[in-house]
């Protein structure tokens, strides 16, 4: 049974760093994750995606595929910057992550992050319009982490309106979306 756990577990991971590579591969520039708790998770996600080089300790190598510029004699430090260039935005959106902003703002690698106020009010065992003020204190605590660890924060809006109060906060990244049509 441990064998079996261990064989699914290298599986999913081997799994989750074929669908990162290859996502990166095919030209994202940047990756927005999503349900991520723990700052071991994040550190985990991030070694996948930067190359695999002495500097940056990752396991993203030298494909084969097409990148945007596609150019197939690169040299393998020019390809390895312009991985470790990609943008890497993490949700916090569950209470253990909101718990541990502070040290997942502080890993090398974490550019942005995006609070979910949906899945975190879940996660509290809440709904979103009982306990709407709590969420939102959630939210500028990680906006004001992430900006004092040097991480963009992005928040997602419903209206171009809705971006002044988060501007005033010193947000400069946003995403029209759905979410906080009910927050």
């Amino acid at each position: 049974m441990v064998l079996l756990l261990a064989l699914l577990t290298h599986h999913l991971l081997d799994s989750i760093s074929y669908c990162l590579t290859n996502g990166v591969q095919f030209s994202f520039q940047g990756i927005l994750f999503t349900d991520h708790q723990t700052p071991e998770q994040v550190r985990e996600t991030v070694r996948l995606v930067r190359s695999e080089t002495p500097e940056m300790g990752g396991r993203f190598g030298y494909p084969n595929k097409r990148f945007i510029g596609f150019q197939p004699r690169i040299a393998q430090m020019d390809h390895a910057r312009r991985v470790d260039e990609i943008v890497l935005l993490f949700m916090i959106e569950k209470a253990v992550a909101v718990d541990n902003i502070e040290e997942i703002c502080s890993i090398p690698g974490v550019d942005m992050i995006q609070f979910g106020p949906s899945d975190y009010c879940m996660s509290r065992g809440w709904n979103v319009k009982d306990h709407r003020e709590e969420a939102r204190a959630a939210e500028r605590h990680c906006i004001e982490v992430a900006l004092a660890h040097g991480v963009q924060p992005r928040c997602e809006i419903h209206s171009v309106e809705a971006a002044k109060c988060y501007m005033d906060l010193r947000v400069r990244h946003f995403c029209l979306g759905d979410q906080l049509v009910q927050f």
